[in-house]
């Protein structure tokens, strides 16, 4: 990943995908895949800015406060 795709990263919100007109059990589960896979994305993304060493503290602090606030979503779907 280069540094200009996780600065996208970090400046966007991606609304999540559509999960209208599935049952509620399988829009749950695909919601809470997306989550959780996006959640550890940023993780590794993180992880390696912070071992190049080559990233500016502001990208670092969007993408961790993205994280976080992927982790809270995570929480209130789980219940």
């Amino acid at each position: 990943m280069t540094v200009s795709t996780l600065r996208k990263a970090a400046a966007r919100d991606d609304a999540p995908p559509d999960y209208t007109g599935l049952n509620s059990t399988v829009a749950v589960s695909r919601r809470l895949a997306h989550l959780t896979a996006e959640h550890d994305d940023l993780d590794l993304a993180i992880s390696a800015l912070l071992a190049n060493g080559s990233c500016d503290d502001l990208v670092i602090t969007r993408l961790k406060k993205r994280k976080l606030h992927l982790k809270d979503e995570i929480a209130a779907v789980r219940g």
